[in-house]
């Protein structure tokens, strides 16, 4: 027969072993898990920070071996000053716990700080200085761009009311302009003025609006005209 004392564990062995087997690889899912990486990894991170905190505590040590006091000094007044501006207070805590420490250090570190600051500032006075010259340039470049528009406009505006003129007005204009230049003329011989001078064509020209070619065909036409006819 078949004991069973002896058998009731050999079956419930064989029933248990896949139960057993599914709880393993629940545990190492979890070992292998997202959580506990970075678990891990947030460990291993404060373990090394811990260890660069020690060391950074025994660098004033370092640096006054290796270095002349002074030169030591200013650059533990750097270090202060930007673990103060980095918001690494525990190392700051623990450069001013340090016997080196003292008076000197103290204004070293204020004479770095007012440095650093006015080093920043003078780069803020710069940028806003290129800011202003950027803005006046673009100003400056608008009232350009606006003016020779308008200009354009006026011209076109001109150039389309001279087209709108018509052929009898035209003419007339023309007419008008003829006995303007010959009442000059007439006025300057009477008055003993010159008219027969190069730049009269020209004066005359700029101030009816006409070439100096028409000026000079009028002026020749005129002078024809004034001069008495000979006798028999």
């Amino acid at each position: 027969m078949l004991d069973k004392n002896n058998a009731r564990p050999s079956s419930a062995s064989s029933k248990s072993r896949p139960f057993q087997h599914k709880s393993r690889t629940t545990l190492k899912q979890h070992l292998r898990s997202d959580a506990y990486v970075a678990e891990r990894h947030r460990t291993s991170q404060s373990n090394a920070n811990d260890a660069g905190l020690e060391r950074l505590g025994h660098l004033p040590d370092l640096l006054f071996a290796r270095a002349s006091a002074e030169e030591a000094t200013r650059m533990l007044a750097a270090l202060i000053v930007r673990c103060v501006d980095a918001n690494h207070l525990h190392s700051v805590d623990e450069l001013i716990r340090h016997s080196s420490f003292g008076s000197a250090m103290l204004q070293a570190v204020v004479q770095y700080a007012r440095r650093d600051t006015a080093a920043a500032l003078h780069q803020q006075i710069d940028e806003l200085q290129e800011q202003v010259k950027a803005v006046e340039d673009a100003s400056a470049f608008r009232v350009a761009t606006a003016r020779a528009e308008e200009r354009e406009r006026q011209r076109q505006a001109k150039k389309r009311a001279s087209a709108k003129i018509g052929p009898a007005q035209q003419k007339r204009l023309a007419h008008a302009q003829k006995n303007k230049i010959l009442d000059e003329l007439t006025r300057r011989a009477r008055n003993g003025e010159d008219f027969m001078g190069r730049s009269i064509s020209s004066d005359l020209a700029a101030r009816f609006n006409v070439s100096p070619a028409h000026v000079r065909e009028l002026r020749k036409k005129w002078l024809s005209a004034s001069k008495p006819e000979k006798r028999n």
